[in-house]
């Protein structure tokens, strides 16, 4: 029995709708039951018991296999079956909170997007306890190889992978990942180590010896036919003792998580032993120096993030097809540098040109990459990446190192629209090809995308563009003296009269403006599901059109170009 559990607005109930048999929980008590009446009577406790009694009659009816629970189902206080197993759905967007129009505050006291945080810590504790699974959705995508991993766990198969490794954290694990999978002594005991070793499957195993070991372990270990050892390389004791034995020869490889020196790499290349280097990297200039340090050795080279964001995954995407040994994750909960389980469809285990990436300071939440991942697939053969940067690392030389690794189609996002002057742009522009001919070519498909919006915003009498930034201000262009345009950050808290439509250019944190009336309808530029002009539009009651829309016209203006300046496989 699987039930997927997550926070508010992550998914299940999308997940679930395509699953034949799946149910989702709260869908089947809106049948019967108004379920925002609950809480705007203050009657959750009502509601947490009737979702308890819903799911026993589902369960008793034993027709059911996968049920998706409501974010806030008390999974302490309800006796679940024994074979039951908890998957939870995750996505980035998670950390950053949601708002709903369709959905009842849990606290009517709270601001939509407090009532989301209010119980955010405590829920998360609850998922991580129960939760056997995690698998992550990707932003902006139709996760369809999501959709198939929980197809395949549903009917009793695994995670199959021969391209990386998975690291499993229990035997249970074992039932639903398979393939190359790695065994840590820090996770595992000896005696599960060797449970799982001596099963005659088809897995291959990476050991990776973290912790002090008995004498005669390695002895049992070796009989193993299918088995790598990852012996650190400070260990060098261990080391010379498993490469004097003959049962062990191909089988020994160093690996490092610290800085290595010159030395470190010829001891490796003395003894023809692979490298695995995982080393935290705190800069793109550090990345660049490490890398080639070992680029013509014998090496995965596999950087950490200091920050627990995954900003060197993209690194490891790009030498996927050349380090030999590589690692994936399916949550969010895990190593975050680690490619995505979702990725493992996209990547491949030789060089892939024509890659792309959206290149930005913060471009975690981006949808770009998941938007973009079938088009890049099915056009170029390759993929598309997220690229986060700083400020001073946007520059000619860490540009040329990004190209290097096979990328040649960009999406760029403020401020870095407005410093492409090192490549020859003198013009904001946000997308980017190298073309056929290697020279660099630009366009700026956010343009094509507010002459779209444009055409809905003429609708309206008097539109107030809230928000002075490049948008702002070409927006203003298309429309004309129709449309009032206000700086945000020059704004005296003045009442303003008489605009029927307000279009939100600014930040996230600018204030919000005074409106004697509430307009009909917020634009907003922004799709983020937190959104401030999405918070404001619920707190005012007005209409609301999310950048959704704006998002997908510009994108598949980026897809136009990329085809028209770029090569088809």
């Amino acid at each position: 029995m699987f039930f997927l559990i997550g926070h508010r607005g992550v998914g299940k109930s999308s997940l679930v709708s395509k699953i034949p048999g799946g149910v989702d929980l709260d869908q089947r008590i809106s049948e019967k039951h108004d379920i925002n009446s609950f809480f705007e009577n203050g009657n959750e406790q009502g509601f947490r018991d009737l979702e308890k009694s819903t799911l026993k009659s589902i369960l008793n009816k034993k027709k059911t296999q996968v049920v998706a629970l409501g974010a806030g189902f008390e999974l302490d206080k309800f006796n679940f079956p024994e074979d039951s197993v908890f998957i939870w759905i995750q996505r980035r967007s998670d950390l950053n909170g949601r708002v709903f129009f369709d959905r009842p505050k849990v606290n009517k006291n709270l601001s939509p997007l407090d009532d989301y945080f209010d119980r955010f810590e405590t829920r998360q504790k609850i998922y991580s306890k129960h939760a056997g699974l995690n698998l992550e959705l990707l932003e902006g995508a139709e996760n369809d190889s999501a959709l198939k991993l929980l197809e395949k766990w549903f009917i009793g198969e695994t995670c199959f992978s021969a391209k990386a490794y998975y690291t499993i954290k229990s035997i249970e694990d074992l039932k639903f990942y398979s393939g190359n999978i790695e065994l840590r002594t820090d996770f595992l005991t000896e005696v599960d180590v060797l449970s799982v070793l001596n099963k005659s499957d088809k897995n291959n195993y990476i050991l990776a010896v973290r912790t002090k070991v008995s004498k005669d372990f390695f002895e049992k270990v070796a009989k193993c036919k299918n088995l790598k050892i990852d012996c650190p390389i400070d260990n060098k004791k261990l080391l010379e003792e498993l490469i004097e034995k003959t049962e062990f020869k191909n089988k020994v490889l160093l690996s490092s998580h610290e800085k290595i020196s010159l030395s470190d790499l010829e001891f490796a290349a003395s003894k023809n032993l692979h490298l695995k280097w995982a080393p935290q990297i705190l800069s793109l200039k550090e990345l660049r120096e490490s890398y080639n340090l070992c680029a013509d050795r014998d090496f995965s080279f596999l950087p950490r993030s200091e920050e627990p964001d995954g900003r060197w995954k993209w690194m490891r995407e790009s030498l996927f097809y050349k380090n030999k040994i590589n690692f994936y994750r399916t949550g969010l909960t895990e190593y975050m540098d680690q490619i995505s389980v979702h990725d493992l469809d996209v990547i491949k285990d030789r060089p892939q040109n024509h890659k792309g990436a959206v290149l930005g300071e913060d471009i975690f939440l981006s949808r770009s990459p998941g938007f973009h991942r079938s088009f890049f697939k099915e056009r170029f053969s390759s993929f598309y990446s997220g690229i986060p940067l700083k400020r001073n690392e946007f520059n000619n030389e860490n540009f040329d190192f990004i190209r290097s690794f096979g990328y040649s189609f960009f999406s760029v996002t403020a401020p870095f629209k407005d410093q492409l002057a090192f490549l020859g742009c003198e013009k904001s522009l946000n997308t980017i090809s190298t073309g056929i001919d290697g020279l660099y070519k630009f366009t700026d498909t956010d343009r094509l995308a507010l002459e779209f919006l444009t055409e809905q915003i003429l609708k309206y009498k008097k539109p107030l563009i809230w928000g002075s930034g490049s948008m702002g201000k070409a927006l203003k262009e298309l429309i004309g003296d129709k449309a009032k345009l206000i700086s945000a950050r020059q704004y005296e808290s003045s009442v303003l009269e008489g605009f029927d439509a307000l279009v939100w250019c600014a930040g996230p944190n600018a204030f919000t403006p005074k409106l004697a009336k509430a307009p009909y309808c917020i634009f907003d530029l922004e799709y983020k599901e937190q959104s401030r002009a999405k918070q404001v539009a619920i707190e005012w009651g007005t209409s609301y059109i999310s950048g959704e829309d704006f998002f997908v016209s510009q994108a598949k203006a980026q897809q136009s170009f990329w085809l028209e300046t770029g090569e088809e496989k």
